[in-house]
């Protein structure tokens, strides 16, 4: 089942599963993705560097776990299922730093400002991340070291070196972490990284799809 959405949706949605007071967005949440998660303890959102629709329609199989919902999100994806009493859920863009603001703000790129490293360590907004940290629900994030020391307030921050090429630490993190978080966000460039170096993305596809099955697979209620 397929639907349109923009990625000012996913932190309003994400609120609404968990709990989450969100005081400003210009989201909303998806009423399709509440429904199916509305029992969710845990929540996993995985963020992939690069992956346009065009490029997850073709892989589509490989990337797609067991009983999942997919959502168009206008010009990219987000995909979630449950894992045996957990959740994930993921959107991905390719303008990284203002898309992922987006994505953990609820808001438009003219309602953050946040368009460089810069603008997100001067930032006074509070992701999804931030917030839920405040309201009492143990969140980490996992992104490169730079971007994980901008989070503030009670946030597990977990900064992965550069030369995590194949994203391996970061998933490491993401299992390891889940044993003390409920809220889990991660930043996997595996495929970006593919592209930069114009390489064609089949061998990043099967290393996320990887990824992604380690991650179901081994994250404990």
């Amino acid at each position: 089942m397929t639907f349109m959405h923009t990625l000012v949706d996913i932190a309003p949605t994400i609120a609404e599963i968990l709990g989450i007071t969100l005081p400003f967005r210009d989201g909303t949440p998806i009423p399709t993705v509440v429904m199916k998660l509305s029992r969710c303890k845990r929540l996993i959102l995985l963020i992939i560097d690069g992956l346009g629709y065009s490029t997850y329609e073709k892989y589509e199989h490989d990337l797609k776990p067991t009983g999942g919902l997919t959502l168009r999100c206008r010009p990219t994806v987000m995909h979630t299922f449950p894992l045996h009493g957990k959740c994930a859920f993921y959107g991905v863009e390719m303008h990284t730093t203002p898309a992922i603001a987006t994505i953990l703000t609820g808001m438009h790129p003219e309602s953050h400002k946040i368009f460089t490293m810069t603008d997100t360590e001067q930032s006074e907004k509070l992701s999804i991340i931030e917030l839920a940290s405040t309201q009492g629900i143990t969140s980490a994030i996992i992104m490169d070291e730079k971007g994980a020391r901008c989070f503030k307030e009670n946030v597990i921050k977990i900064g992965v070196a550069d030369n995590d090429y194949n994203d391996n630490d970061a998933v490491r993190a993401v299992i390891e972490v889940s044993k003390r978080a409920n809220f889990i966000t991660a930043h996997l460039r595996v495929l970006d990284r593919f592209y930069h170096q114009s390489k064609k993305p089949d061998k990043a596809i099967k290393i996320l799809s990887h990824h992604i099955k380690d991650i179901t697979a081994q994250i404990e209620d």
